[in-house]
């Protein structure tokens, strides 16, 4: 393992003073040892295990003398060991506070702007529990699941997170893979039904499953994947859930969103501030471009653009299918692509970007800024990666306007940061 645990250490009567990062908190000692702790809250004390790994160390509470308000009992049997949640712990009205800390600490340490907890928006819900229609786990030994702390899989095929659809994929999957040897497996559910994919060393992996199709009769599709290709074995491909109402085709290759319910609510936001009434559209990573297809109704003309060639052909299918004339997806990334449409005198009013988890970069916050674009709508899943376009924006004379944080995986750390820009001067 590339980050085994080296030592193990124990401390009694911790004192829990602030929120960090990933869903932890500073931790003092009765000597006045800092470090970070799991399964806390501010103001608590409580018993720690201090976990010390080659590449950094973290604390799990093990037993708490001095409870916060905020502390309740997780729905979840494997909180205790599992390393997927981070905040089961934490009452849904906490959960909401600390993901507006965390945007709050953000913005001030990168964008060095102090803005007001208090206005930041949360979208979406903190209820938690069979959120997820697709979900991937690893497999080792015959047993699918996560990592705990010490790095060992939790069998967790029943992880409540995701959907009674998934779970039971998980399930069938988990008994057949006791003498298997794979990487990880995925269950995907779709519209039509549930597929998995299995992840291997090299394809002759996949001749135990080939051999042993008929069980898994209540999968669509049973596809494989080596390295980054990916084959489906059997089966059809279900299409994906909708996202705000928004059915789109679907490749095995391309990303779909996992929480659909909870992403519909990040929909409506952009809909709501894009106000896109006759107004011209660049969304710069569009996906399989449902953001692009929901704006089209009321705006005048959509462009969307993506590096992921399959899920340009998705979005021009589903666009085909829902018969949206106002639409052009167009494959390639978006800072070759943005400086090219200023070549051509193009111009748009509103841009959205959605990127996954790395900044677009400077070429194409500068390419945007020539585009005539008065507002972006900027979608960070990773809010301090974010933070570095937003920063070429602000040098750009955008200003920021409104901040929210979206709860797409409630019960965990992760935070999506949405940002308002709009721009000081018009870019006339």
């Amino acid at each position: 393992m590339k980050n085994e645990v080296e030592q193990i250490r124990y401390f009694t009567n911790v004192r829990l003073d602030r929120w960090f990062a990933r869903g932890r908190v500073l931790a003092f000692s009765e000597k006045q040892e800092s470090f970070l702790v799991e399964g806390g809250l501010p103001d608590e004390k409580v018993d720690v295990t201090l976990y010390e790994r080659k590449f950094g160390r973290v604390g799990v509470v093990t037993k708490v003398h001095q409870r916060a308000l905020e502390r309740i009992s997780p729905n979840c049997h494997h909180a205790e060991n599992c390393t997927g949640c981070a905040l089961l712990h934490v009452s849904e009205k906490e959960e909401d506070a600390y993901k507006q800390l965390l945007l709050h600490e953000v913005i001030k340490r990168y964008l060095k702007i102090s803005w007001e907890i208090e206005s930041i928006e949360v979208i979406g819900s903190a209820k938690r529990g069979e959120h997820r229609v697709r979900s991937k786990m690893n497999v080792e030994n015959g047993r699918i699941g996560l990592r705990d702390r010490c790095g060992e899989i939790i069998s967790i095929e029943d992880c409540p997170a995701n959907s009674k659809a998934v779970q039971k994929g998980m399930k069938i999957i988990a008994r057949w893979l006791s003498d298997q040897d794979f990487l990880s497996v995925e269950v995907v559910e779709g519209r039509e039904g549930i597929a998995a994919i299995f992840e291997a060393q090299n394809w002759d992996s996949f001749l135990s499953i080939l051999d042993k199709s008929h069980e898994f009769d209540i999968f669509m599709a049973i596809g494989g994947k080596v390295r980054r290709e990916v084959r489906i074995f059997s089966g059809i491909w279900p299409t994906q859930k909708s996202v705000y109402q928004i059915e789109l085709s679907e490749s095995v290759n391309s990303w779909t969103q996992p929480t659909p319910s909870r992403a519909s609510a990040v929909y409506a936001w952009v809909s709501r501030w894009a106000e896109a009434r006759e107004k011209r559209i660049l969304d710069c990573t569009c996906g399989t471009g449902g953001m692009s297809l929901m704006l089209a109704d009321e705006a005048s003309y959509v462009l969307g653009v993506d590096v992921n060639y399959s899920a340009i052909k998705s979005a021009q299918q589903s666009a085909e299918q829902l018969a949206v004339k106002n639409v052009h997806f167009r494959g390639g990334k978006i800072g070759t692509v943005a400086p090219k449409l200023v070549k051509k005198g193009e111009q748009f009013d509103v841009a959205i970007i959605n990127p996954m988890r790395k900044p677009v970069g400077q070429k194409a916050m500068l390419a945007l800024s020539k585009l005539g674009i008065k507002r972006i709508l900027y979608l960070a899943p990773s809010p301090t990666s974010g933070c570095k376009d937003l920063l070429h924006l602000l040098d750009q004379n955008y200003e920021l306007k409104r901040v929210a944080a979206a709860n797409l995986h409630p019960g965990t750390a992760q935070v999506m940061f949405c940002a308002v820009l709009e721009s000081k001067d018009g870019n006339k």
